[in-house]
């Protein structure tokens, strides 16, 4: 693990920002119809969350793994930093 000062401070867990757009994405007017005509749980979500949330999602997890590859690249202990040398 790396120490808590080489860790860049714009990292943010990917679920944290997935869990706020379940949420925004909640709240909808589309969402709240569709559960007072009746709609099952997983139809609303299949239907009206998850094409809300994938964008996001994709987003986060390109972003970490761009960081953790830049993080990996620049440590000194990194396995292409020692077969680089």
């Amino acid at each position: 693990m790396l120490p808590r000062s080489t860790m860049p401070e714009a990292f943010v867990p990917p679920g944290r920002v997935t869990r706020i757009a379940f949420i925004g994405a909640e709240r909808y007017r589309r969402v709240e119809a569709a559960r007072e005509t009746g709609a099952q749980p997983a139809a609303i979500l299949r239907r009206h969350i998850l094409p809300a949330i994938v964008p996001v999602a994709t987003t986060q997890c390109v972003l970490t793994a761009q960081t953790a590859i830049v993080v990996e690249a620049t440590s000194p202990s990194s396995v292409w930093a020692i077969r680089a040398r």
